[in-house]
């Protein structure tokens, strides 16, 4: 099975009492269907186990994808990688970040990708199933390209699905960007009210 661990192993929730706090790769989307589906967004199902190689975790969609990885692990996470130059917003909405290094990132975005196609994706994720990862990015999203009550809408539906999303951390960034901007964080929740949220499509980039 080749030095420190390298074959992979599929933990139970009975044999792992931890199971759900298990940090799990690629945001906790399929490997699999990434590579088979052109890089669709479809969340794994830790109920059917989570896969620990290289002390990493992985969950997976179905059956089939899970004995795929089983033969081939490197393949499958070696097809996400390739997926992610491919398609650089897989690199933001995956948090691959740390497998390239940030000028290729900044590069790869430039030159195509980008917010836009991030969102694309997502929304593509959710009409698929309605996942609080998914939630949570696009607030990501929709905060780097100042669309604040989009976020604001994103960060709450992630929240309501599970209230340990990282949707929270996003919250608190989106507070700090707009105290920093034009708007504050009242404002943006008035007019939540007034669902007029046309004034905060951040045409002005301005850095």
């Amino acid at each position: 099975g080749g030095p420190g661990g390298e074959r992979p192993v599929r933990l139970s929730i009975e044999s792992t009492p931890e199971f759900m706090q298990l940090p799990l790769e690629f945001q906790g989307f399929c490997p699999w269907t990434i590579c088979h589906r052109r890089g669709l967004l479809l969340p794994g199902r830790p109920e059917l186990g989570v896969v620990r190689y290289r002390n990493s975790f992985y969950v997976f969609a179905h059956e089939v994808a899970i004995q795929s990885f089983l033969e081939a692990p490197g393949a499958v996470t070696e097809g996400v990688l390739a997926k992610a130059m491919a398609a650089p917003e897989l690199i933001h909405l995956l948090r691959l970040q740390h497998c390239f290094p940030r000028q290729s990132i900044a590069r790869l975005l430039r030159g195509g990708g980008g917010p836009g196609e991030a969102e694309d994706l997502l929304q593509k994720s959710l009409a698929f199933q309605n996942s609080e990862g998914a939630h949570a990015q696009l607030g990501d999203v929709y905060v780097e390209t100042h669309k604040f009550m989009l976020a604001l809408e994103h960060y709450h539906t992630a929240i309501s699905i599970n209230r340990h999303s990282s949707a929270a951390d996003g919250l608190d960034r989106l507070e700090i960007v707009l105290k920093n901007s034009d708007h504050s964080y009242s404002d943006v929740m008035e007019d939540k009210e007034g669902a007029g949220f046309q004034n905060f499509s951040g045409e002005d980039r301005s850095a």
